[in-house]
């Protein structure tokens, strides 16, 4: 579907935005609130410099584009679903594949790490050497032989 205005901004606070690619549902972002003569409100405006520099993110919003599947990519949209299949399927596929691969507390830790909530190097350490990644750690030697 479509998420206009408050709506984009919203996007804006999830870890990744997908766009679906199904026959008569066109998924698609914009900022419309430069048109309706006001600015972002809600944090999206700081959030999408965040995400595609400030350039990017004052073209966005002073020209209202539309983002959608066939917008090239800059780091707003990270994944289009293929074609065919809604953004909700392809997002539960995405965080099925992620929790049948990754920890719970590594996907934290990625998650401070990347947010700046706090020193990589302690993160790392957090991590090192904890049961997963002793289990990783074996299954990757396991399959070297």
């Amino acid at each position: 579907g479509a998420a206009f205005g408050g709506g984009a901004e919203l996007a804006t606070s999830t870890d990744f935005r997908v766009l679906g690619n199904e026959a008569g549902v066109r998924s698609r972002m914009k900022f419309v609130q430069a048109t309706m003569g006001v600015t972002t409100g809600w944090g999206g405006g700081t959030r999408l410099v965040e995400l595609v520099g400030k350039e990017e993110a004052l073209k966005i919003l002073l020209t209202s584009e539309e983002i959608s599947t066939t917008t090239p990519p800059n780091g707003l949209i990270n994944f289009i679903a293929p074609e065919g299949m809604s953004a909700l399927t392809h997002t539960e596929s995405l965080i099925e594949n992620i929790q049948a691969t990754v920890d719970p507390n590594v996907v934290t830790a990625m998650k401070r790490m990347t947010r700046g909530k706090g020193k990589e190097g302690d993160i790392f350490q957090s991590v090192w050497g904890k049961e997963p990644h002793q289990k990783a750690f074996e299954r990757a030697l396991n399959n070297r032989r």
